[in-house]
């Protein structure tokens, strides 16, 4: 059995109280990752810190962190490299859903302040966030850089095209930063979840369900029948396996790659 083994390893995560960021979470501190686990919603966020120093023997700091605010964004990453001696791995698990900002709809029935909203949360704040964790591991000659995107960024999607959108340019940024430094000891790769039940999945349901006048257990169903070849939904662990390949020894020679974790819905 192959071991990974974070041991003197400092990892930030992004959105680390949702579902998804908590499931990387706990797959890193298994390792032995010392955590910095940043979000916005602060009781969450000391409730996940809590948690995770209760199951696990790391070291676990809370960070509370607004995506949308660029200076705030720095000031995390410069005290993360401060508090534990340099920053070895960024997930970037944060960002908008569509539904909450209006992006829920056809094209032409989106708003563009709610486009740029998204634009602003998902790709504006992902550039902010890796030149400030490159700062601090460029000179380190070591970095791994993993962000969620979605698998709604592999394909266009009727019902949310600039989430979509947003999502397939963090894809693009993940292989830009790739090939821009990866002589200089840099990875950065992205993971596609596919229908992980997180608050973003369970609005999208109820909006579906909503939409075509059926109950969310029937929308649920339909769209996993229909959608996924597994016939089930992943779970946030899942995501966590795939962060800490790309950030392990087992994945240095991985790089700009994009992984799709979706139950076999999309192939690329």
């Amino acid at each position: 059995m192959v071991k990974i083994d974070f041991t003197g390893r400092t990892a930030i995560i992004t959105g680390a109280a949702g579902a998804i960021g908590s499931g990387i979470a706990k797959v890193f501190a298994k390792a032995g990752a010392s955590l910095a686990i940043c979000d916005m919603r602060e009781d969450a966020l000391i409730e996940a810190a809590g948690r995770l120093r209760t199951q696990f023997s790391t070291r676990v700091e809370p960070y509370l962190l607004n995506i949308t605010d660029t200076e705030n964004i720095y000031q995390v990453s410069d005290k993360v490299a401060a508090d534990f001696g340099g920053i070895d791995f960024f997930i970037h698990s944060a960002g908008a859903a569509s539904a909450a900002n209006g992006d829920g709809g056809k094209f032409n029935d989106v708003s563009m302040e709610a486009a740029e909203t998204l634009v602003q949360t998902n790709i504006m704040a992902t550039g902010h966030f890796m030149k400030s964790v490159l700062k601090h591991m460029l000179p380190r000659s070591f970095g791994r850089i993993v962000l969620v995107a979605s698998i709604a960024g592999r394909y266009g999607v009727d019902h949310m095209p600039w989430y979509g959108a947003t999502k397939a340019a963090m894809i693009h940024l993940a292989q830009t930063v790739a090939r821009s430094h990866a002589k200089e000891g840099i990875t950065c790769n992205a993971i596609c979840p596919g229908v992980v039940m997180s608050g973003m999945m369970k609005e999208r349901m109820r909006l579906a369900a909503k939409r075509d006048g059926c109950t969310y257990e029937e929308a649920f169903h339909r769209f996993i029948d229909g959608w996924c070849p597994q016939g089930e939904p992943q779970e946030p662990q899942d995501m966590g396996n795939a962060a800490a390949f790309f950030c392990s020894d087992l994945g240095r020679h991985v790089n700009g790659q994009t992984l799709n974790v979706c139950g076999g819905a999309r192939v690329n």
